[in-house]
């Protein structure tokens, strides 16, 4: 299925091959219908490649049989030729931008059905903030930060990037916020949600998810407003765990796909608490632990305790208890972007200030899911009785 923009409410997708800049567009666009395609290997470079990755793997008995089965799909108008002249048929297709996209993405991630943490995802630790040593001001000031960029993305205002003089596609960034992935038999997909009836950022902490807008009377939240809704988490959130169920996204795909039928099945309200997680602008972790060493935050930053996480959002922002910080991005929404993103939002933190007044927001909204799910093979520790 095709996205040409931004979801109406939810709108699940793979990520398409057919993807093009809309028919107006800001800086962030304006290269995409310019960009050069990706080029067809010859076929005789794709089995001299092929036969190259084979030996450090064969025997010389099993190269030599590899490589009389490549002479005989080398031949004239054999099976190789014909395979030839249909990938370049697919490359020469107007509507397919990249040839390789869609079974890349398949292979390579949405079939894959190994957990997506460690296996795919990856992480930013990030530098200390002197201005900030509290959880709630460092998560502010990183939320305040990321919508100021998302504003950029979603107005296509974000200049290009580039490689040298060449510039790079952005269309990726389109699917930055408001994005998520869900597991599904036998291969998963992704979905992106409006931007701008989704204003809303999930936050977890103690295992447990609540939720709050970003936005109010079409204004943004001042940054001494979102700490205030912070330390309001912090505080409700107490000193027991709750049940971890974020921690079921950290699961086989297989078997996530399972718990998550339970998950909706064991409560009326269940899918739309899924709902609000899965549509959120980004997920903010309050994490009570306090790495101190860089192989302690990296270990907090990619995988933590496994517990306080929803490993299928596209972003989600970690913030510690000692003000440390850093990200952990779910691979196939993003990648590349994610470095200027991240790089930006730490630049911009440096010129934010918090103003001492506030006006009082409502207090974020708790999600609670009914359940009656056991841990799986996956999770280590039983989860704690709700309370």
């Amino acid at each position: 299925m095709c996205r040409q923009g931004f979801a109406q409410g939810l709108k699940a997708s793979r990520f398409s091959s057919t993807s093009s800049a809309p028919d107006t567009v800001g800086p962030m666009l304006r290269f995409e219908n310019e960009l050069p395609r990706l080029p067809v290997p010859t076929l005789q470079e794709t089995c001299d490649k092929y036969l190259k990755s084979l030996r450090p793997l064969c025997t010389e008995a099993e190269m030599e049989k590899s490589e009389q089965a490549v002479q005989e799909f080398l031949k004239p108008g054999g099976v190789g030729e014909e395979l030839q002249r249909r990938l370049l048929a697919r490359a020469q297709d107007p509507k397919i931008t990249n040839w390789l996209q869609e079974w890349w993405d398949e292979l390579a991630y949405f079939g894959y059905r190994d957990p997506v943490v460690v296996y795919v995802s990856y992480f930013f630790a990030f530098n200390d903030d002197r201005a900030r040593s509290s959880p709630a001001a460092r998560a502010a000031a990183i939320t305040t930060a990321a919508m100021k960029f998302r504003e950029l993305v979603v107005n296509y205002e974000l200049q290009p990037e580039y490689a040298k003089s060449e510039p790079l596609s952005m269309d990726s960034y389109k699917w930055m916020f408001n994005a998520c992935r869900y597991p599904k038999k036998p291969s998963d997909f992704e979905a992106a949600f409006d931007p701008s009836s989704n204003n809303h950022v999930a936050v977890m902490r103690k295992n447990k998810f609540y939720t709050f807008d970003l936005i109010h009377d079409g204004k943004r939240l001042s940054t001494a407003e979102i700490e205030e809704q912070y330390k309001r988490i912090i505080d409700a959130a107490g000193q027991s765990k709750g049940v971890a169920i974020g921690s079921l996204t950290a699961d086989n795909r297989d078997i996530w796909t399972d718990n998550r039928a339970k998950l909706i099945n064991a409560g009326p309200k269940n899918a739309k608490l899924l709902n609000i997680i899965e549509s959120a602008v980004f997920v903010v972790c309050l994490d009570d632990a306090t790495p101190v060493t860089v192989d302690e935050l990296s270990h907090a930053c990619w995988v933590g305790d496994g517990r306080n996480r929803f490993y299928d959002k596209s972003l989600q922002f970690l913030v510690f208890d000692n003000g440390k910080a850093g990200f952990l991005g779910e691979v196939r929404i993003l990648v590349t972007p994610c470095g200027g993103c991240n790089s930006v939002i730490m630049k911009l933190t440096h010129f934010i200030s918090t103003p001492a007044w506030t006006e009082r927001r409502p207090a974020a909204s708790t999600i609670t899911f009914a359940h009656s799910l056991r841990p799986t093979r996956s999770i280590t520790a039983t989860p704690s009785r709700d309370r």
